[in-house]
């Protein structure tokens, strides 16, 4: 997911002031189409906030889930994900996604030490 633009409130501002696309693009070092979205979102929303986004959000991979998969994996680390899936009634890949999020946590936490 690609993270908000930073710089929104102060294209907001600027095209509120009635500075030109081109200009507050200039002064704020980013695109012209990342103007006009913003000052679209602006006009359209009132704000500069994220719009709501489409489609049904992601459910398997809740803590709940995460934590029992983590608490299985550490007492048999040899379980079958198949097994896993078919206790938790979720599909294979949402046990998959979950056991690689779990794993890098503990590559990254580890990294850290």
């Amino acid at each position: 997911m690609i993270a908000a633009n930073p710089k929104r409130a102060s294209i907001a501002d600027l095209h509120t002031a009635g500075y030109a696309t081109g200009d507050i693009a200039k002064m704020l070092d980013v695109g012209p189409r990342t103007v006009r979205r913003a000052s679209s979102r602006f006009r359209d929303t009132g704000g500069i906030t994220d719009r709501p986004r489409s489609g049904r959000r992601r459910t398997a991979v809740v803590r709940k889930n995460v934590e029992i998969i983590r608490k299985r994996i550490g007492w048999n680390s040899k379980r079958s994900m198949r097994k896993v899936d078919e206790d938790l009634k979720i599909s294979d890949r949402s046990v998959s996604f979950t056991v690689s999020l779990i794993v890098a946590a503990i590559v990254s936490r580890n990294a850290r030490l």
